[in-house]
């Protein structure tokens, strides 16, 4: 089992035209999200200009969480409402316009390499597929495999099986699981 625990706090803010995006992880490491020539990214960011429009990535998948806030947008010219701690996935290459501000966690997956699931609420199941991710949207405790990680907000654990290895996950507080 290969475990990473990415720290929003030691994360550098970049700027997108709506407020400020945080990348806590990019694969394959030495891709670049400018280039687009990544296969997944998983970020935050705040969404701080209303309305504002959501950065195209054609060839990409995309699944938002607002984190402490409901999202406004209107997609392709209709409007949609989702709830706070709600999934909301579309195409990138759609036209997204926010009507609301606040922060959201963000998982952009290229076309035709995996289609990601996501719980959110608490967590207490075995990881089957190879590559999973928990974000905390607030301080919480996890158990790993009988290993407890301690996150902070907006923290994140990255976490890839390096075998056919039992991995169980139990948090009873709310998180964000997506696993491919």
């Amino acid at each position: 089992m290969k475990i990473r625990h990415i720290r929003k706090e030691r994360i550098q803010p970049g700027a997108w035209q709506g407020g400020q995006t945080f990348q806590l992880c990019i694969s394959p490491e030495s891709a670049n999200y400018q280039n687009k020539d990544f296969e997944f990214r998983i970020s935050t960011a705040t969404i701080e200009v209303c309305p504002s429009a959501f950065t195209k990535f054609s060839g990409y998948n995309r699944y938002i969480v607002m984190l402490d806030n409901d999202l406004r947008i209107e997609r392709n010219g209709k409007r949609e409402h989702y709830e706070r701690m709600s999934l909301f996935t579309f195409d990138s290459s759609d036209t997204i316009v926010s009507f609301s501000t606040g922060q959201d966690f963000n998982f952009m997956i290229r076309k035709g390499l995996a289609v990601p699931a996501f719980h959110i609420g608490p967590l207490h199941t075995a990881m089957d597929h190879l590559q999973g991710l928990v974000f905390a949207p607030e301080r919480i405790s996890i158990e790993v495999s009988d290993k407890t990680y301690e996150l902070d907000p907006y923290d994140c654990l990255f976490v890839g099986k390096v075998n056919q290895e039992a991995i169980l996950l139990n948090c009873s507080s709310d998180v964000i699981f997506g696993y491919w």
